[in-house]
């Protein structure tokens, strides 16, 4: 038997709501998890799965809201500027109301 989900656990719908009706929240989706010393094993499908769930909520023109932690270029866990073979593109935004 799988293990329960949070939305089993609370008693919610277990259909998630439709991307018509939803906004994307994605959090820490970032180069520092794929290289360096914070690198995560198997990471590459959980990012690629992001990607895809990023162009679906921009084609059907949801809002996307990307959580990151921004630390100095010299701390130690800070990875190089993502390269271009990432699925999820770097670039810097500002908060839109």
């Amino acid at each position: 038997m799988a293990n329960p989900t949070l939305r089993t656990l609370t008693g919610m719908d277990p259909n998630p709501a439709p991307i018509s009706d939803s906004a994307l929240v994605l959090i820490d989706c970032q180069q520092t998890y794929r290289e360096g010393v914070m690198q995560l094993e198997n990471v590459e499908p959980a990012l690629q799965e992001a990607a895809s769930l990023l162009k679906r909520f921009r084609d059907a023109g949801r809002p996307v809201i990307h959580i990151m932690h921004a630390l100095a270029p010299a701390h130690p866990t800070t990875s190089p500027h993502p390269s271009a073979k990432s699925p999820m593109r770097w670039r810097p935004s500002r908060v839109r109301p």
